[in-house]
């Protein structure tokens, strides 16, 4: 029965090769997102973020636009 216990091997460690997730945290807010978001300026001067496939001015210019 002692030979036993000496017979055992050690488990042998397996390093992990994921990278990072993707999902950060940063001043207790989850950021899915890292990147920088692009902002556009419109032609009436104010800037946006394009929201809307095709959008090419801001919110305000694109339903004023409609009327």
């Amino acid at each position: 029965m002692a030979n036993n216990t000496q017979n055992q091997k050690k488990p042998v460690h397996v390093p992990k090769l994921k990278g990072p997730p993707k999902q950060y945290q940063q001043d207790g807010h989850w950021i899915v997102k890292p990147g920088k978001t692009q902002v556009l300026l419109c032609t009436c001067g104010n800037r946006y973020i394009k929201t809307r496939p095709g959008q090419t001015v801001c919110v305000r210019c694109l339903f004023s636009a409609k009327k």
